[in-house]
């Protein structure tokens, strides 16, 4: 069981989901080293964005415009004593996923020393353990590729000449 210790939104403009993903990766790391300077505690990140845990693993190769954020990430993480990476899937990270939807509707940074009230119903649900299910369809009802029809290439609804 965690203790809230800081949250942060910020606005990235027109950024792409991949870009604010990194930017908020680099931020929150930022933000920890210099409130625990020098940093002696071991750093875990849930991320539920695979691109951002595989690139920082080296599994995943960063777009040219993300490379100076990896190369900060990858510096600040060297700082530390030691830090794992995991990816979590949304429905595991509401709490962070909600701050990130604060981010949208706010410009300027906000950071918040205790939890901002949209965000407490879902820090109670993860302290209490309450299970999030991630939505799937039954095995029969999913559609493969090789399960895919040709569309006709005449429809008929074209006007006859």
């Amino acid at each position: 069981m965690a203790n809230f210790l800081l949250g942060f939104s910020c606005n990235t403009k027109r950024a792409t989901n991949t870009f604010a993903e990194f930017y908020a990766l680099y931020h929150g790391l930022s933000i920890w080293i210099e409130l625990h300077s020098p940093p002696s505690q071991p750093v875990w990140i849930e991320s539920d964005s695979p691109i951002v845990v595989n690139t920082i693993l080296g599994k995943a190769k960063p777009s040219h415009c993300i490379s100076p954020y990896v190369l900060h990430i990858l510096k600040l993480l060297r700082s530390l004593p030691s830090w794992k990476i995991s990816h979590i899937y949304r429905e595991g990270n509401r709490a962070a996923d909600s701050l990130a939807n604060l981010g949208i509707t706010t410009n300027p940074e906000t950071m918040w020393q205790s939890p901002p009230p949209s965000i407490v119903s879902l820090l109670n649900d993860d302290i209490n353990e309450v299970p999030q299910f991630r939505p799937t369809l039954p095995i029969e009802q999913k559609t493969h590729y090789s399960q895919v029809q040709q569309l006709p290439t005449s429809s008929p609804f074209q006007q006859q000449a």
